[in-house]
């Protein structure tokens, strides 16, 4: 590879003879590499951002570099050439590219390979040194006063980014902890003289957590991330780097704004209208969080050794992220909004110290977010993630090693690590349940006493006219929820045997008494 630092230029002037005029070119004023890690199932879609991305182009000061590694054997690459102007051959291996503007034709691929500084397929997205080599190069190739850094890919919060298939012949890649994407950037940024990005963005799913920004605080001024899934489209690369483009010198956290309003104007499929959260975190105010989550997560844990029966339940009753589609809204996940965690926790019967402290850490975390852009059920949110196992066995089994050796649990989740050891024990202290009487309306349509040749009369009915009204009673000092499943008689031999339709509703329950479900 070689490097022109400069370039000249010879001038010719009419009044003059031939005089040799030297212009030095200086840096770009913007330099974004992207990280463009798709060989999976995302190859299409990398396709698609690859063509938002000529929409705003490069030019003599700003720069939109991409690394680019797809799986050319996807049954659908004939399409690309045919549609797009795209010959998959020619990304076979990993390739890099300048990404040039559009020439008119939206739909059609305009940039080139830089075919001198192609890859093998032999240099897998996963080794953090391949991630790197590129931000050296990229930053080398392509001087700039400022620089930003989007990662694209898969993400899994603390288990890690990434996941090249090499070409479909991996089932089960290997992926990049944050520590380790920590130690490329750090080289790289070393290796150029510089301190910092002045962005680094993941473009991925999840990568919002309290356990991943300990490894870009100090690597960036903002950190870009979704604490949930992304539900498909990802950036707006067209506005985002367009604006960049037209606006070099916007103060960065006015860019991270506009970032946030574009990828919020973006996403617009029916999970991201009502369960959406992407996020802006201001850097220069992640050790005032640190130091409230630390004493956050210290008050918690003495609550806990002390009194921690009430914590299962408001963990229940946070937000929680991982949520695929509507069927699982109502499932629990491992991870969990910090912030609404945080409030429940002040909201609920707990000592002093615990509740100063959480109402702290919620003020610590409003004050780091910038930005976010939160689906119409996800308002309330805090925009920040944290894991939270809700189900101790799957957790040891798939999580917890990973877990223990992150920078997060070595650093400001000591104590928080600590707190999670106690979660079984919480639990298993409440071991009297809430008493569930079925009121007169439902006692009269249950099936209890019946035997099979009742006629089938004396069943429920429901109609949209006339719905199914159960009513019942409830007692318990720790009253939650409540769900109704619909079922039919699946065996008339057996009265006992119901065939399984669905859930059809189900609500949370603030006190004892009397309720009625429709």
């Amino acid at each position: 590879m070689k490097i022109k630092p400069a370039r000249f230029v010879a001038r010719i002037l009419p009044a003059l003879a031939l005089i040799p005029a030297v212009v030095f070119a200086g840096p770009a004023k913007w330099t974004v590499l992207i990280y463009g890690h798709a060989d999976h199932s995302l190859t299409t879609a990398m396709r698609s951002d690859l063509l938002e991305m000529e929409r705003a182009g490069s030019s003599d000061d700003f720069k939109i570099v991409v690394q680019v590694d797809i799986n050319t054997k996807i049954a659908a690459k004939w399409f690309w050439d045919f549609k797009y102007k795209i010959d998959p051959k020619k990304f076979k291996g990993v390739k890099r590219l300048l990404i040039e503007k559009d020439t008119g034709n939206l739909s059609y691929f305009n940039s080139t390979i830089l075919e001198s500084e192609s890859l093998s397929e032999d240099h897998n997205m996963d080794d953090p040194a391949v991630l790197q080599a590129f931000i050296e190069w990229g930053m080398a190739r392509y001087p700039a006063e400022r620089y930003g850094l989007v990662l694209w890919n898969h993400g899994n919060q603390f288990v890690g980014y990434g996941g090249d298939t090499q070409e479909g012949t991996l089932d089960h890649p290997m992926g990049m902890t944050t520590g380790q994407v920590n130690t490329a950037i750090s080289q790289a940024l070393a290796k150029a003289g510089r301190d910092k990005m002045d962005f680094i963005g993941f473009d991925t799913c999840l990568m919002g957590g309290a356990e991943i920004l300990g490894d870009f605080n100090t690597l960036c001024d903002v950190f870009f991330a979704c604490p949930e899934l992304d539900y498909g489209d990802g950036w707006d690369y067209g506005a985002t780097l367009g604006f960049l483009k037209a606006n070099p010198d916007v103060e960065i956290k006015e860019f991270a704004k506009e970032e946030v309003g574009f990828w919020n104007a973006h996403h617009g499929e029916p999970m991201d209208q009502t369960h959406k959260v992407h996020a802006a975190y201001d850097m220069a105010k992640y050790d005032a969080f640190a130091q409230s989550f630390k004493s956050f997560s210290e008050q918690l844990k003495l609550y806990g050794h002390a009194d921690g029966q009430e914590v299962p339940k408001l963990r229940a009753e946070a937000t929680h992220y991982s949520l695929s589609d509507r069927s699982q809204i109502k499932s629990p996940t491992h991870f969990i909004d910090l912030g609404d965690f945080a409030k429940k926790i002040a909201n609920a019967s707990v000592n002093a110290d615990l509740k100063q402290a959480s109402l702290n850490l919620v003020q610590a975390i409003d004050g780091m977010i910038l930005a976010k852009a939160t689906g119409s059920l996800r308002t309330h949110v805090s925009a920040l993630s944290i894991a939270y196992p809700h189900n101790t066995d799957d957790w040891v089994e798939h999580y917890e090693k990973k877990y223990d050796s992150i920078s997060f649990t070595q650093g400001i989740g000591t104590d928080w690590r600590q707190f999670l050891a106690l979660y079984g024990a919480m639990s298993a202290a409440d071991q009297t349940a809430p008493v569930l009487s079925a009121g007169n309306n439902s006692r009269s349509f249950s099936t209890a006493g019946r035997t099979p040749d009742e006629p089938d009369a004396a069943f429920m009915n429901a109609s949209l006219d006339e719905p199914a009204v159960l009513d019942f009673s409830v007692s318990g000092e720790d009253v939650f929820e409540l769900s109704a499943t619909l079922v039919v008689p699946d065996n008339p031999d057996d009265p006992n045997e119901y065939f399984y339709i669905g859930e059809v509703g189900r609500f949370k329950i603030e006190q004892e008494g009397s309720y009625e479900l429709q």
